[in-house]
C-alpha cells in the first residue's frame, strides 16, 4: 500500500483521530468537532502570536499561508478564518477532500502539484506531518518547504525529537505497524475499532532540523519544547532574511 493509499483510507475511516489521538476523535460528535477546530484556532492564534513578539509587525507581513499536511484542514481552517489566502497541501485527495469541506475558501493542492510549481508563500506551516517520516524523508520535506518560504517570509514546523516510550513498547507498535491483522486484534482487545489506524510517531534531531534550515538561509526566530504524553515536541520558527 503506498503512502497515499494509506493516508486515503484513513481519511474515510479516522481522520480527526490521526490528527488527536484522543478517542473522542475516532467518531467525533459535535461538540467534539467544534473542540477539534478550536484546537486549530488556538494553535494558529501562538503562531501569529509569537511571530509578533518576535519580529516587528511579524504577523501584520502575512498574507498567503501554506499549510502542508493539512488532514483535515484543522489549520488550514483557522488561517484561512483569520483572513489569509490559505494553500493546503496534502498526499491525499481524500484528506483534502476533508479540508475542502471544513475550509470552503481554501486552495487545495496535492503536494506533488505544490513540489512542481515554483510557488513561496508568507507563512509555511507543517505540523503533525514529520513525526510519520523517517529522518531522511523528513529532511527532504524541510528542504522543499524551505524553497516555498518567500523572501521576508517564515517557516514553522513542529516535531517529537524524544520518546520516553519503553523499548519493547515501541517494538511491538513496529509490529503492530507491519501487520495489519495484529493491529486490529490489539484495537479489538482495547474495545477499539479494528479498523482504527496505529501512527507510529518518529523522532528527528533537533540539531539536524536547525542546520538544514541555517544552510538555507533561514534564521530561528523562536523554539520551544514541551512533553506531549510520551513524546517531546519541538516547535520552530524561522525567518528567511
Amino acid at each position: 500500500m503506498t503512502a497515499r493509499d494509506r493516508w486515503d483510507r484513513i481519511a474515510s475511516t479516522a481522520p480527526y483521530f490521526a490528527v488527536l489521538a484522543e478517542p473522542r476523535f475516532v467518531d467525533p460528535a459535535p461538540d467534539a468537532l467544534a473542540d477539534f477546530h478550536r484546537s486549530g484556532d488556538a494553535y494558529a492564534d501562538r503562531v501569529l502570536r509569537e511571530l509578533d513578539v518576535q519580529v516587528l509587525g511579524g504577523a501584520g507581513r502575512i498574507r498567503t499561508v501554506l499549510e502542508f499536511g493539512s488532514g483535515p484542514g484543522r489549520l488550514a481552517a483557522a488561517y484561512a478564518r483569520r483572513g489569509f489566502a490559505v494553500t493546503a497541501a496534502d498526499i491525499s485527495p481524500a484528506m483534502l477532500a476533508l479540508t475542502r469541506q471544513n475550509a470552503p475558501s481554501v486552495d487545495v493542492q496535492l503536494d506533488t502539484t505544490l513540489f512542481a510549481s515554483r510557488r513561496m508563500f508568507d507563512l509555511v506551516s507543517c505540523v503533525f506531518v514529520l513525526q510519520h517520516l523517517d529522518d531522511r524523508a523528513a529532511l527532504d520535506v524541510v528542504r522543499r518547504l524551505i524553497a516555498r518560504v518567500a523572501p521576508g517570509g517564515f517557516l514553522h514546523i513542529q516535531f517529537p525529537f524524544r520518546t520516553h516510550r519503553p523499548f519493547a513498547s515501541r517494538a511491538m507498535l513496529d509490529v503492530r505497524d507491519r501487520v495489519p491483522a495484529l493491529n486490529r486484534l490489539a484495537n479489538a482487545a482495547r474495545g477499539r475499532r479494528g479498523d482504527l489506524p496505529l501512527l507510529v510517531p518518529r523522532t528527528h534531531s533537533i540539531d539536524s532540523i536547525v542546520s538544514e534550515l541555517a544552510a538555507h538561509g533561514l534564521s530561528v526566530l523562536h523554539l520551544d519544547v514541551a512533553r506531549e504524553n510520551e513524546l517531546e515536541m519541538a516547535r520552530i520558527t524561522a525567518a528567511r532574511d
